[in-house]
């Protein structure tokens, strides 16, 4: 899954509300980039997400939010955009190949 920057801490605030993190929440800790790009624009994480998660992300899209997970319309429309449905291949490959294909690329820190 791929956030914006902006919406990066809604998103570890959103998978602590489902039990997925813990705080502070870190769940999104992939930088990203532009490809050729300086500085990070979005974050990802990788994850064997169910059908039940799926699910209930697509209802909170539809305005059927769990309790507690109300005003979080923005960060659901980031992660169902996000979503690759994909057979189980080698994680680190297939998170590169889904950024790639949105034009972005892990971010390296100029030392």
């Amino acid at each position: 899954m791929i956030l914006p920057a902006a919406l990066r801490e809604a998103g570890s605030q959103l998978a602590i509300s489902m039990g997925h993190d813990v705080p502070p929440g870190d769940t999104f800790s992939v930088a990203l980039v532009p490809i050729g790009g300086s500085e990070p624009t979005h974050y990802g994480c990788h994850t064997w997400a169910t059908e039940a998660f799926k699910a209930t992300i697509e209802a909170a899209l539809q305005g059927n939010f769990p309790e507690g997970l109300e005003g979080a319309a923005p960060v659901v429309a980031a992660l169902i955009a996000s979503f690759v449905a994909r057979g189980k291949t080698e994680p680190s490959a297939q998170f590169d190949g889904v950024a790639a294909a949105n034009g972005l690329e892990r971010w390296v820190p100029k030392i």
